[in-house]
């Protein structure tokens, strides 16, 4: 085996046994009594993740999932290679201490920071965590259980919760998206002031006209979702200056520095607690005036002098 300290051993749909160590995830053959081993590799994206495995689990369609201290692996028989699953994919944190599945294929796992309910066809993750009604952020290692009827129990370090999946009702609502706060240079714009590009809020501003001098802006934003709003996530992106999203989590400032003479439009958009995301959310329409003088010529530091020729 890989190394004999064994923190989870299961017996697959053919009789064979897979077994959890704390360097590895070793595969026993009954029959030839020979073991293949799977290891992390630093230089190969499809190994096993680094860490210890903690547990193990066989799903219905015989997908085997290996939960470590560093991501959940979902390992593909017909390859050998496994595909990773970590915070950068949305999980709330990397060490796995159990993994359950309900009645509609989808995985529960238990962690440091919560539960984590995985859609396996999507690869989508939705947390949850003490503001939901846990006894904590932290659970046991493997100490999770499915009763007959569809119940899940997982243990914890305050006590256990209890539920069934089919009894958590979704969030329907498609939260509205405002933008709340408009700065330059660190200082909040004052509206009507004299040079501000304020004429009224920022949240009923339709366009901005900045000079090109005013080089660091911010924009503060929110969802109106007031059911767990600190759940509420964001992406933003400046069309003209970026091509992709800024998916920032609950995050909801954004801001920019040096921007070149030219239009732009800051958009945002915003899911509620139940990852129910507004799409369309909203925008406002960006202008950077070039460096000109007030009769169009360029602004210059230096005084024209005529030309002499040297002497």
């Amino acid at each position: 085996m890989s190394d004999n300290l064994v923190n989870s051993i299961i017996e697959d749909y053919d009789g064979n046994l897979w077994i959890g160590a704390a360097t590895g995830l070793n595969y026993f053959d009954i029959n030839s009594r020979t073991f293949v081993r799977f290891r992390h590799d630093a230089n190969d994206a499809h190994s096993l993740t680094e860490g210890f495995v903690v547990c193990l689990y066989l799903a219905g369609d015989s997908t085997l999932w290996v939960g470590t201290t560093n991501g959940l692996n979902r390992f593909h028989r017909a390859t050998g290679d496994f595909t990773r699953y970590t915070t950068k994919n949305g999980l709330a944190n990397n060490f796995i201490k159990g993994i359950i599945e309900d009645g509609h294929g989808m995985l529960w796992i238990s962690n440091n920071k919560g539960i984590s309910r995985f859609d396996p066809s999507l690869e989508v993750f939705k947390n949850y965590d003490a503001s939901d009604g846990l006894q904590g952020n932290e659970f046991y290692r493997k100490s999770i259980y499915r009763t007959r009827n569809g119940e899940i129990f997982i243990g914890g370090v305050n006590g256990f919760n209890v539920f069934h999946p089919d009894s958590l009702v979704k969030n329907p609502y498609v939260p509205p998206i405002v933008i709340t706060n408009f700065e330059i240079f660190n200082k909040p714009v004052a509206i009507g002031a004299p040079g501000s590009p304020l004429k009224k809020h920022i949240s009923r501003t339709q366009e901005l006209t900045l000079s090109y001098k005013q080089s660091i802006i911010a924009f503060e934003f929110t969802a109106l979702n007031y059911i767990f709003p600190r759940k509420n996530q964001y992406a933003y992106m400046l069309d003209g200056f970026e091509s992709d999203w800024n998916y920032v989590g609950d995050k909801r400032t954004a801001v920019y520095t040096n921007l070149d003479p030219g239009e732009y439009y800051f958009r945002v958009k915003g899911a509620n607690n139940d990852g129910v995301w507004n799409e369309a959310g909203t925008a406002i329409k960006i202008v950077v005036r070039p460096p000109f003088g007030k009769h169009g010529g360029l602004i210059c530091s230096t005084p024209f002098l005529p030309w002499r020729p040297f002497i």
